[in-house]
């Protein structure tokens, strides 16, 4: 199901369709939500060819969950590493969505994904 606020779309069922569990798509959603403010904090901090690496990985991250806004605006910095506007809001709404459909409660220990 393809969620959309203000525009920005976050695809909820993704991971479930490509084959996951929803114990293991709460999984991946609960580290790409954990991990994702530190990633943003470093983006931001940094500058040139490392801010367009972490853009890179942001964007893998942001489509693996569904989180194609969010896809969007890191290969926005990509193209043009000073283009920062938008990514705190498509981030703060794509977790939000996700929180909604996974929920906020982290999965047990033995189903946690340490990092992105």
């Amino acid at each position: 199901m393809l969620t959309a606020v203000r525009g920005m779309r976050v695809d909820v069922e993704q991971l479930v369709e490509r084959g996951l569990t929803d114990d293991e798509a709460r999984a991946v959603v609960y580290a790409f939500i954990e991990a994702t403010p530190t990633l943003l904090a470093e983006l931001t901090r940094s500058r040139g060819d490392a801010r367009q690496r972490l853009a890179h990985r942001l964007r893998g991250a942001a489509r693996t969950v569904g989180a194609l806004e969010l896809a969007a605006a890191a290969a926005a910095i990509e193209a043009n590493p000073e283009a920062l506007d938008d990514l705190r809001p498509c981030y703060d709404h794509a977790a939000d969505v996700l929180i909604g459909r996974y929920g906020s409660t982290p999965p047990p220990p033995s189903e946690r994904i340490s990092t992105l």
